[in-house]
This record gives structure tokens, C-alpha cells and sequence, in this order.
């Protein structure tokens, strides 16, 4: 349902973008951005990104990212498989290399982005009839997104569709029947400033 919402907002948002971004000129000294997902708040915890620009075209940008929340029930059955009803799933933490091309389709700020991100995470899981378990993953997740500037060429939104491979999950015990899915699509949200 989320990930229907998010592409469903891609297509509106994205033929008015002219009407957000006017301008036609860029503004390169404009090197950092700043990123939260709010979505990650509401899921008790916190997510985000720093990233800079490292070309003269303003087209590529690397940096670091980190989050950690309580994964949405939506997401839980994407995400897992042998977790049973009442399971409490939270993403530790996070930490991931980022780099993100903006493809220059239209003559303003706003444009559609692609990216990757490679780092690791852990999973904790939580529940009452068993111990509670921790699952460690190194993963890749390439993402098409859209760079919606709202204020004056700093404030974006950013909406996202990730594709997120795990790469070889371990965990203290090999036998119990939760397991982490080897590939996931994650919708995602952020709202970024550029300074």
C-alpha cells in the first residue's frame, strides 16, 4: 500500500515541477545536503543522510547515511519470513555509504534521481514465546527517486522506490526459523536542504 502511494505521489508531483522550480540557473555554491526521513520519527527512531557535491554539473553527489526504527508492520512479511504474530522487529541501526546521480531530464532543480547504498544494518527481534534475536546484513539497495525543490532551490523532498538486496544475514542461532528475506522494495521518504 505504501509503496502504491509513493510511486502514485511520484506521478503527480513530477509534471509540476516547473511550478516549484522556476529558475533555470543553478546554484553551485551549494556543495552540502542534509536529508531526514520524518517517516522514521513516527516509527520511533531516526534517519538521514549528509551528503556532498563532488561534481561541477551539480549531477553527483556522495556521502553517509544512518537510521534506525521500528520496522512497520506493512514491511515486517516483505522484509522476513518464519516470524510469527506479535513479533517485534527493529532495525538497530544502519550505516551505509550513499551516492546519488540527478539526471538532468527538465531545466530547473527539480529532477529524477538514482542511487546506491551499501553499508550494514541489525535487525532485533523481539518476542514473548522466544528469545530475542539479532540478525546482521551487509546490503546494497539501488533507488529511483525525484528531487522536488519547494523553497528558493535549498528545501527538496525526495521521495523513493528501493530495491534491497541482504547480502549473506548471520545470526547467534542458525536454527531458529525467522529468516531475512534476500531482496525487498522499500518505499522511502526525505525532505533535504541544500546549504
Amino acid at each position: 500500500m505504501k509503496t502504491k502511494l509513493l510511486i502514485l505521489s511520484f506521478l503527480l508531483f513530477s509534471p509540476f515541477t516547473k511550478l516549484f522550480s522556476q529558475e533555470t540557473t543553478t546554484q553551485s555554491d551549494k556543495k552540502w545536503r542534509l536529508e531526514v526521513e520524518p517517516l522514521s520519527f513516527i516509527y520511533k527512531g531516526v534517519g538521514g543522510q549528509a551528503m556532498y557535491q563532488v561534481s561541477k554539473k551539480q549531477d553527483f553527489n556522495v556521502g553517509l547515511y544512518a537510521i534506525t526504527l521500528q520496522v512497520p508492520g506493512s514491511l515486517e512479511k516483505s522484509l522476513f519470513q518464519g516470524t510469527s504474530d506479535g513479533t517485534d522487529i527493529r532495525l538497530g541501526f544502519e550505516l551505509a555509504a550513499v551516492a546519488r546521480y540527478k539526471i538532468p531530464l527538465f531545466k530547473t532543480e527539480s529532477n529524477p534521481v538514482v542511487g546506491i547504498i551499501a553499508g550494514w544494518e541489525n535487525f532485533q527481534l523481539t518476542s514473548a514465546t522466544q528469545s530475542d534475536l539479532r540478525i546482521e546484513t551487509f546490503l546494497t539497495s539501488l533507488y529511483v527517486g525525484y528531487e522536488l525543490y519547494v523553497f528558493k532551490k535549498m528545501l527538496y523532498v525526495n521521495p523513493q522506490l528501493r530495491g534491497v538486496t541482504y547480502i549473506k544475514p548471520w545470526s547467534a542461532d542458525n536454527s531458529r526459523p525467522e529468516k531475512l528475506k534476500s531482496f525487498a522494495l522499500v518505499p522511502s521518504l526525505s525532505i533535504g536542504v541544500r546549504f
